[in-house]
């Protein structure tokens, strides 16, 4: 189970001051989607990871303040 108190810094993380990391991340893997369609066959798997990985973050980030708010 996560801590209570990374939502309260992930909620944080969609403020305004922090708007450019949100964007970095969405970027991010909106980049590695596009590498996706023309990746080769060896390196699919490593950027579904990525891409994987970048999305549980942002997720987290999307759900953060309304756990914070729940509590």
């Amino acid at each position: 189970m996560i801590d209570f108190h990374a939502y309260e810094a992930a909620a944080k993380l969609q403020s305004a001051e922090m708007k450019p990391f949100y964007d970095w991340l969405k970027t991010g893997r909106a980049d590695v989607l596009e590498r996706l369609s023309v990746a080769r066959p060896e390196t699919v798997g490593i950027l579904q990871g990525e891409a994987q990985r970048l999305e549980k973050i942002l997720d987290f980030i999307d759900s953060a303040r309304a756990v914070v708010e729940k509590k």
